[in-house]
């Protein structure tokens, strides 16, 4: 990344801002009034000066405010929200190159502890740097930050030393080493059970559902949905939930009917109470048990897989099922006003807007995004390559930057492989009241 300020006068990029920019300069204002060099502490058994690493100066001081403090020398394990860490970033002859401030911010972003990043000039001016042709405010959810201290999820985010108790960190780190073996060795006894029993001949496909019948994302773009015996009566009875032992198969294809990978669920009674017991893998086609990178670990996809679970508790309802009813529930539920605290069931929402998406033939009828064409260059988790098409009220509102969509507009993102295959289709369309 390069900084704006050496960008060429000529070479012309978008800025991006946010408000996480005004927050970044009321959390400047605070700190200065404060006048944290005098009045706060500095990192417990740090002093001036101390030896840095990259991407920061090579000698660092931190300063704490007094929330953050109390944490860290007390060992609590993890910061409360209004903690405020500051370090001043010095080159080796101790001139002073820039500062980076993290502020504990409740509910600012859950997935990576609720820490607002920001990087300062000396002058109190926000870093810019600039990424994919635009110029980038380095302020709120920084992506590089987030990546970068991801490795020290256990340890809150914090490289500077721990502040966790040795002995319970150990402790800890044994107990979710123990629980993923367990769910490794779970997960394996559940493919062998499935080969063993030759799914695929001897247990019923979903009721109502043929194979290769029409995905959506996450999952394939075709699927085929096998049931064990006990899941299967429970279905067909409407018994409003799963009994222990259900299984749930769902093999995930392509296009081209190629099998991509396997989903599994298993309800295991005690395994995880607050999630309806169940138990999810995501397999490859030989069994394997499939991996992710996140935060930069690399996450086993057995047991209590989070992306599954935040997904599949829309569902709750219903069970954290998507594939169809498995309680009485009518038409009317769906569309009635939801209830305090629940979600609706979406996924007959779903299947009509993919088919009205198909009756319109988007492709040939709708516009794409207004100034892409089709295969621009994509981000995690979306595709390599995407193509994005917006049905009239969208691309008015937005060719004329109208700052809000109205209900109705629709966006569909085709989300396809480095070598151009689709992977995937995405869409957004705004109902009012939802």
């Amino acid at each position: 990344m390069e900084t704006e300020k050496g960008l060429p006068e000529t070479e012309k990029t978008e800025m991006i801002i946010t408000d996480a920019e005004g927050k970044a300069k009321e959390l400047w204002d605070t700190i200065h009034k404060e006048n944290y060099k005098l009045n706060w502490k500095l990192w417990p058994d740090t002093g001036d000066f101390y030896k840095g690493r990259q991407p920061h100066g090579e000698l660092l001081t931190t300063y704490v405010n007094d929330i953050a403090y109390d944490a860290i020398k007390n060992k609590k394990g993890k910061l409360s929200s209004g903690a405020i860490i500051i370090t001043e970033n010095y080159t080796s002859d101790r001139n002073i190159t820039f500062i980076t401030v993290i502020h504990k911010i409740k509910g600012f972003n859950p997935l990576a502890n609720d820490w607002f990043w920001v990087k300062y000039e000396t002058d109190g001016e926000i870093t810019t740097v600039k990424k994919n042709n635009k110029a980038l405010k380095l302020a709120g959810k920084v992506a590089d930050c987030i990546e970068c201290h991801s490795l020290q999820t256990d340890n809150d985010y914090i490289y500077t030393s721990p502040i966790m108790d040795i002995g319970k960190e150990i402790s800890e780190t044994k107990k979710k080493e123990e629980e993923v073996m367990n769910a490794k060795r779970i997960a394996t006894e559940i493919w062998n059970k499935m080969k063993s029993d030759n799914y695929q001949e001897s247990w019923k496909m979903w009721p109502d559902k043929e194979a290769f019948y029409n995905g959506i994302d996450p999952h394939g773009t075709l699927l085929s949905t096998y049931v064990n015996e006990v899941a299967y009566d429970s279905i067909v009875s409407k018994k409003e939930s799963m009994p222990f032992d259900a299984v749930i198969v769902t093999e995930n294809y392509m296009f081209d009917k190629s099998l991509e990978y396997i989903t599994v669920m298993k309800k295991i009674k005690g395994f995880n109470p607050e999630n309806n017991d169940w138990f999810w893998i995501k397999f490859k086609p030989n069994g394997a048990i499939m991996t992710e990178e996140k935060y930069g670990k690399t996450i086993s996809l057995a047991g209590k897989v989070d992306n599954c679970i935040s997904c599949h508790k829309n569902q709750f309802l219903n069970d954290y099922i998507y594939t169809s009813f498995v309680k009485g529930i009518t038409k009317k539920e769906i569309t009635e006003e939801k209830p305090k605290g629940t979600e609706p069931v979406y996924e007959l929402m779903a299947k009509e807007l993919w088919e009205r998406m198909q009756n319109e033939k988007y492709r040939e009828n709708w516009k794409m995004w207004p100034g892409k064409n089709a295969f621009y260059e994509g981000t995690e988790p979306h595709g390599f390559w995407l193509t994005t098409y917006v049905n009239d009220l969208a691309h008015e509102a937005i060719k004329h930057k109208k700052g809000e969509l109205q209900p109705g507009a629709i966006i569909i993102k085709e989300n396809y492989r480095k070598d151009k295959n689709i992977d995937s289709i995405t869409v957004m369309q705004k109902i009012k009241g939802l």
